[in-house]
């Protein structure tokens, strides 16, 4: 895990072609084509390298057992974060989703995939799935995050993405107001498979996609939709997490 635990000093040109400009403060300092980030911006990030729950990929602190395992049955297979959602990650992603920085995306998909390589087996995957947003969100936004995200992802792991086969059904609160119990209601039951491209998720291994995980409850509802289509087994990805303790 020692790209994980020194990864930013691993960005710094010593290894990678050098290209310039930073995604997000746009200091006119050299970063490299692997993640467009300058080491400032890279070094706010708080990496999950170890004491992480092997099942959802929760950062463990003073406990021996993983409470948010024990409260909710989740269906995927394990999932994995880059970091805790500390203040540099929130602000990075608010400012991707929220303020019209979608070329965010590229440098935090990189790390995702950087990551994706770290803890899954490219062999044992075969295809990667965004977590979708409802009509009426992707019609405002203009973008899917998520589906930007797995581009990158994408491209490192050399896997092809389906955005077409799961659909979310409604729009709905946003998850960051809601209490963990809140959270599964909320997301209960609006997601589905699209009939007509079922077929390329048959018995596959997926890997979804998502921006931040926080109970569980989105990924999970998605990981139930899939396996239900025929999916084999669904893994998850994402940039943010929360921690115990």
């Amino acid at each position: 895990m020692g790209v994980l635990n020194n990864i930013w000093n691993g960005f710094l040109g010593l290894v990678y072609p050098e290209v310039e400009g930073c995604l997000y403060c746009e200091v006119d300092e050299l970063v490299t084509d692997e993640v467009q980030l300058c080491e400032d911006c890279l070094s706010r990030i708080n990496y999950i390298t170890d004491n992480y729950c092997e099942k959802c990929g929760r950062l463990i602190i003073d406990e021996e057992e993983c409470k948010n395992c024990e409260e909710y049955n989740y269906q995927f297979n394990k999932a994995r974060a880059v970091a805790t959602y500390n203040q540099a990650l929130s602000d990075y992603i608010y400012d991707m989703k929220y303020q019209g920085r979608q070329a965010l995306a590229k440098p935090l998909g990189q790390i995702l995939g950087i990551y994706g390589l770290e803890f899954y087996k490219r062999e044992d995957l075969d295809v990667i799935i965004p977590v979708p947003l409802a009509k009426e969100k992707l019609k405002t936004r203009g973008f899917n995050q998520a589906y930007l995200l797995a581009r990158e992802v994408s491209k490192k792991l050399d896997l092809p993405i389906n955005d077409q086969v799961l659909k979310r059904a409604v729009n709905t609160v946003s998850q960051s107001k809601l209490s963990p119990l809140k959270r599964k209601e909320n997301v209960s039951n609006i997601f589905y498979c699209e009939p007509e491209y079922v077929k390329e998720i048959k018995g596959k291994y997926v890997l979804l996609i998502d921006d931040i995980y926080t109970t569980g409850a989105t990924v999970n509802e998605c990981s139930k939709v899939l396996l239900r289509a025929g999916a084999r087994d669904v893994s998850v990805l994402t940039l943010a997490t929360g921690e115990q303790g």
